[in-house]
């Protein structure tokens, strides 16, 4: 498996330029598979500067409606886009009321691409899920939503979704910004794919702060016992650096950075 960071808070080449976001192709055995579109055309360019050709990926994931993820969207055409319903929900930052949400409609979306949306997990081609509807058993990670509706209740990224691949070495968990906890994204998708072994996990993990909370989750993924960790944009920066500090030294732990390649 390859996977290729189109966008994301930091830079990881000299080819490509970052941004606050995050865009992963995702290339499993015959399957092309996109993740997210940051916030601006910068995942395309990038994928230009890396000799990509995204006109020939036509499956897309996006995993919630938040824009620096869903705003690239208004650049794709021709792809088969797989969402959940709640991912139009207007939704405004806690911090400033600045609108948060993604700019484009769904009859825009649909206009151009064959929108598939659905409140619930199933595979989207063979070995490879799209994961949605986590469920939210551990707590302590559902106590960070940065973004409220429209009427002021709290926005608890009901949309928040990923992407799960059943391979033979394990499960690879790929997440967006992993709003429903990255514990409870990988339990669920242990269960979606039917195998309890972890190989890798990958994308934001919204360890946004180092805490009780982060040492928990960080406690968890050390005890996977997985192969990959592979992490950025919502991750801080020191969160990085401890959970760098803690893994075992088998485990192939890097953050992500716009540009990065990982062949795992």
């Amino acid at each position: 498996m390859r996977i290729t960071v189109l966008a994301d808070d930091r830079k990881g080449s000299d080819q490509c330029l970052p941004e606050h976001g995050l865009s992963l192709l995702i290339e499993h055995e015959e399957a092309s598979v996109l993740l997210d579109f940051g916030q601006t055309n910068r995942f395309m360019l990038n994928a230009i500067n890396l000799g990509i050709d995204l006109f020939s990926v036509d499956i897309a994931v996006l995993s919630h409606g938040h824009y620096d993820h869903a705003d690239g969207l208004a650049y794709i055409k021709n792809k088969k886009i797989f969402a959940h319903p709640d991912c139009f929900l207007k939704r405004y930052s806690k911090v400033n009321g600045k609108y948060d949400g993604m700019a484009i409609s769904k009859d825009e979306l649909g206009k151009n691409n064959e929108l598939i949306l659905s409140k619930e997990s199933f595979e989207i081609q063979r070995g490879i899920f799209f994961l949605t509807g986590i469920p939210r058993n551990f707590e302590f990670e559902n106590k960070d939503f940065p973004t409220i509706l429209e009427d002021g209740t709290v926005d608890v990224l009901p949309d928040d979704s990923g992407i799960a691949v059943n391979t033979a070495k394990g499960v690879v968990v790929i997440t967006g910004c992993a709003h429903s906890g990255i514990c409870n994204t990988v339990e669920y998708a242990k269960s979606v794919c039917n195998n309890d072994r972890v190989y890798a996990v990958i994308g934001g993990f919204h360890l946004r702060q180092v805490d009780e909370n982060f040492d928990k989750a960080a406690k968890y993924l050390k005890g996977l016992a997985v192969q990959h960790l592979l992490t950025g944009h919502c991750t801080c920066d020191d969160a990085c650096e401890i959970m760098a500090r803690q893994m075992q030294k088998d485990v192939n732990f890097q953050v992500l950075g716009a540009g990065k390649v990982f062949d795992i």
